[in-house]
């Protein structure tokens, strides 16, 4: 029997609730352990924050998990305390860090990223976390976007980091030019239901996403978002992925 791979994206808020006053990161690892996902991509992910001084996010998390983590680092807040902002990897099996890419931004804006771990499984692959920046950040926000969807296929085929499973928090809806890129190369598992909303930012939108790499790299067995805004104001995103033959 093939192996499926159950896996989540989630935009974790930075583990607070949207006042920034307390700490919402119990609510969303009890989600997290209800799906059980063998894959975790998580963005928004800061130590150190005031309201937790000795919390490393994704090391904590990791270790309530029963996960392996690697953190892609997209800036330091404070470098005394070890304050630092990026997205995580997480998973059951080994993995090893393939790379962490840059995403472009204007000058003095905050820095993206993505960071891609190669799984360490009988058929390995790579999984990719990223997030990318949100409309109206900053003058041609769309045209970033779009730079940075280009930017992460043309690394990952540069780089041969596939077949690969991608989850992000793309700040791009699924009429946008964004996923017009990203359909050009990859399997969009947001196909499957391309309505759902998945965060409540500005109203409600669907801009968190799974995607494959290249195209029948995976058999999509099942797709969905869990509806909880209680831990975060975005739904994780979930989908059980096949490595095709």
């Amino acid at each position: 029997m093939k192996k499926q791979w159950k896996v989540m994206g989630y935009n974790l808020h930075a583990g607070v609730d949207r006042d920034w006053k307390k700490t919402t990161l119990h609510l969303a690892m009890d989600v997290i352990r209800g799906y059980a996902p063998d894959l975790l991509g998580a963005e928004e992910v800061l130590t150190n924050n005031n309201m937790a001084p000795d919390w490393v996010m994704h090391e904590d998390m990791a270790k309530a998990l029963g996960m392996n983590a690697v953190f892609g680092r997209a800036l330091i807040r404070d470098e005394a305390v070890r304050r630092e902002y990026g997205v995580a990897a997480f998973a059951r099996c080994p993995m090893e860090l393939a790379g962490k890419v840059s995403l472009p931004v204007p000058e003095g804006s905050e820095p993206r990223v993505f960071t891609a771990v190669r799984i360490l499984a009988e058929k390995p692959f790579y999984f990719i976390v990223t997030h990318f920046s949100y409309e109206g950040e900053y003058e041609k926000s769309d045209e970033y976007r779009e730079r940075a969807a280009r930017l992460v296929t043309e690394t990952v085929r540069k780089n041969h980091w596939y077949p690969a499973i991608l989850t992000g928090d793309l700040n791009s809806p699924q009429d946008s030019a964004v996923l017009k890129i990203f359909h050009e190369d990859w399997d969009v598992c947001n196909d499957r239901d391309p309505v759902t909303p998945s965060a409540s930012v500005d109203g409600t939108i669907q801009i968190d996403y799974i995607c494959t790499y290249p195209k029948g790299a995976f058999r999509l067995v099942d797709f969905g978002f869990i509806n909880d805004l209680e831990a975060s104001d975005h739904k994780p995103v979930t989908a059980t992925l096949e490595l095709a033959d």
